[in-house]
């Protein structure tokens, strides 16, 4: 073999470009997060059909797609979209996720002696309290040395 050719076959073998497996590796890095929660929910419609006795060609028939459609559903790969997720739900009649909710009720009461309030003084220090920064994530404020929580 000619020093040409081993030259050539050196550098095929230390080409510049991105391997296959590298491009892959990074993007599970990139796409971590939403690929974690997809194979939740693969594991969890996995876990019904078994439960149901049902096969995934028969969840295909349920939603009204192939039966390849499915076999990506439950990889564990495919970043769902709610549409998916909602018709898997009602045809396993299970949830697959949720969407936690809450609401906050403030109640304010403000105990003053009996002599007069100058006016507008009320509606500068609320403006005051409402200017100031959360402490956390929680909502709670400092206000007059006392903690209240918003």
């Amino acid at each position: 073999m000619s020093i040409a050719n081993k030259k050539e076959i050196l550098d095929k073998l230390t080409a510049t470009h991105t391997s296959k497996w590298e491009e892959k590796a990074t993007w599970r890095q990139e796409n971590q997060e939403w690929l974690i929660r997809s194979q939740e929910i693969a594991l969890k419609v996995l876990h019904a059909l078994r439960q149901k006795n049902m096969s995934q060609r028969d969840l295909a028939r349920l939603l009204n797609c192939s039966a390849q459609h499915v076999s990506k559903l439950v990889s564990g790969k495919e970043n769902l979209t709610l549409e998916t997720i909602s018709r898997l739900e009602d045809v396993l009649g299970m949830r697959l996720i949720s969407i936690l909710s809450f609401s906050m009720t403030i109640e304010v009461s403000i105990n003053q002696p009996q002599h007069h309030i100058a006016e507008g003084h009320l509606i500068n220090q609320a403006e005051s309290i409402r200017a100031r920064q959360p402490l956390s994530t929680s909502g709670a404020y400092f206000v007059d040395e006392q903690l209240e929580v918003a």
